[in-house]
């Protein structure tokens, strides 16, 4: 197994305390959490995640693209199709959901 080099570049923190979920999201999407393997540790979390369940019918043309597309990103197609969605009624609507 290789060593991995120790980098000499200054790195940025880990904030102690992320205030939201999106914050610890979009520190992690511009970080690499390899260039951290040194500070860090395993730990265990619960996370509760209030979800109602409806069934939409799809093509079947855009249930495979939300597939591949989904695949691509490594999210359920569930996930991708709950994203996409809200984010076009945050578009059209005047009310955030």
């Amino acid at each position: 197994m290789a060593k991995r080099k120790k980098t000499t570049e200054k790195r940025d923190a880990i904030p102690a305390d992320f205030q939201t979920v999106e914050a610890a999201a979009d520190f992690w999407d511009a970080h690499d959490q390899t260039d951290y393997e040194d500070v860090s540790e395993a730990v265990e979390i619960k996370v509760q995640i209030e979800s109602e369940e409806t069934l939409v019918s799809l093509d079947p043309d855009v249930t495979r693209a939300l597939e591949r597309e989904a695949r691509r990103r490594s999210v359920s197609p569930e996930t991708l199709a709950n994203l996409w969605i809200g984010e076009r009624l945050s578009a059209t609507s005047k009310h955030a959901i």
